[in-house]
């Protein structure tokens, strides 16, 4: 199965390094490692004219050390926790959002991630994110009618 989901906030002062590191303590705190039997990216913007990749799990946070202020930010990587916990997670952290995949078998570890991510990324900066129903236009003549009664 396979989770996306874009937030089209993004919190000025986010520490993202911060941000990556409670991810994976939260990870490494559940008994998942890194693993990149999938194949993996972590990428990091500097510059318009620069791009750096990581090879590891461990260099892509001394990256984000090294360049804090890097936009956009993208990483697709394998998690595991034995043979019957895994999944793939994708999170792109960008001036216009945050856009987070998770894949994985398992329904709730789909669910358990992204709430973590949310908690991570969004949450912890006094954001509360809540996800519903998108705008639904309606008529003017109908908005009138329903206001007057």
């Amino acid at each position: 199965m396979r989770d996306e989901r874009d937030y089209s906030v993004y919190p000025s002062n986010l520490d993202v390094l911060n941000a990556f590191e409670k991810f994976y303590a939260y990870l490494k705190g559940n008994g998942y490692e890194p693993t990149d039997r999938w194949g993996s990216t972590l990428d990091l913007t500097v510059s318009p004219h620069r791009r750096l990749s990581a090879w590891s799990w461990v260099e892509f946070l001394q990256l984000l050390a090294e360049y804090p202020k890097s936009m956009p930010i993208s990483f697709h990587y394998g998690f595991c926790s034995g043979e019957s916990k895994a999944f793939h997670c994708d999170i792109t952290v960008a001036t216009g959002g945050l856009r987070s995949c998770v894949s994985s078998k398992d329904l709730d570890v789909l669910t358990s991630i992204h709430d973590r991510i949310k908690e991570c990324f969004l949450r912890r900066l006094g954001f509360d994110v809540k996800e519903g129903a998108g705008y639904e236009s309606r008529d003017i003549q109908g908005k009138v009618q329903e206001r007057i009664q």
